[in-house]
């Protein structure tokens, strides 16, 4: 198994059911210049080779050559990840130790939950997602299908897979004003979280995962 984040947003969106895709930046990015800084000859291409993906670009002093990089997806099909979220052991500190042993029922709190949100009370800390461990988790997801793609290539119906909330709403000439796009309400929401160089304008290459939820 391995871990993947998500924020309380998302978490809710695939608790409703209306989250089945995640986005995540391919790193490094498919480089435009070669390893001493010299510009390519011709832009990388992205391709599919026994079942691999790989990067395949000319080298500087021979145009009618392909250098091959494989590139490496952060997660592969059939692949179960366990969801962190921001969480609480609900009861005392000294406990964990028992729970992550298995010693005792884990009972957890998490944000994402309303009632426990409103449960919680200001005295106390919630836990941030990237500090949770394995045995406080409640989402499993296993990866259906993988796929290399440029950001701005997400189609409306993907968006909405991505757990949007609602679309924005549109003022195109023509279309109706309380309809609208979920691509534009997911580009919105990647713009907030991502990093500077990685924005939507920016149009950077993605992993595209689909998964479903299963048991542990």
């Amino acid at each position: 198994m391995k871990p993947i984040l998500f924020k309380g947003e998302m978490v809710r969106a695939i608790l409703d059911g209306r989250k089945t895709q995640t986005r995540r930046l391919v790193k490094p990015q498919p480089d435009f210049v070669s390893n001493d800084g010299t510009p390519l000859l011709k832009a990388p291409v992205i391709s599919l080779e026994s079942g691999n993906f790989v990067e395949r670009f000319h080298p500087k002093d021979n145009p009618n050559a392909w250098l091959v990089k494989p590139m490496n997806p952060p997660y592969q099909v059939g692949d179960v990840l366990w969801v962190r979220e921001t969480w609480m052991p609900d009861g005392a500190d000294c406990l964990e130790p028992m729970m992550a042993s298995g010693e005792i029922t884990p009972r957890v709190l998490y944000r994402a939950n309303d009632a426990d949100a409103l449960r919680v009370g200001r005295s106390f800390k919630w836990r941030p997602s990237i500090h949770m461990p394995r045995w406080a988790a409640r989402l499993f997801l296993e990866v259906t299908a993988v796929r290399i793609e440029r950001l701005q290539g997400i189609t409306d119906a993907d968006a909405q897979a991505e757990g949007v909330d609602r679309p924005i709403l549109s003022h195109e000439p023509g279309r109706h004003p309380m309809t609208g796009y979920y691509r534009d309400a997911f580009a919105a929401y990647w713009d907030a979280l991502a990093p500077a160089g990685s924005k939507w304008a920016d149009n950077p290459w993605v992993w595209a995962c689909e998964f479903k939820q299963v048991h542990p």
